[in-house]
């Protein structure tokens, strides 16, 4: 796993897989983490990305408000640009 204090964040993808909810964050300079969240494959898109945003914050320190698009079914993508904490 990545550093959790990198200076920003580029992107966020959240998706389901048939076992679970996962997230990946693209970090600048150029990284990338990736996760799974504790929810199960049917919770709806809205309580995973609330879910989702309070983990970014938590273990990012950065509060997003990701403009999402469903990039193909169950694909969530969101472009964003987080100054440093």
């Amino acid at each position: 796993m990545l550093s959790m204090t990198r200076p920003g964040l580029r992107s966020v993808l959240l998706y389901h897989t048939p076992e679970r909810w996962r997230f990946a964050v693209g970090e600048d300079p150029v990284a990338m983490a990736c996760g799974a969240l504790d929810l199960p494959p049917d919770t709806p898109f809205e309580l995973a990305e609330q879910v989702f945003r309070e983990h970014i914050e938590r273990h990012w320190g950065h509060r997003i408000e990701p403009q999402w698009r469903e990039s193909k079914p169950g694909w969530w993508e969101a472009d964003l640009s987080v100054p440093p904490a």
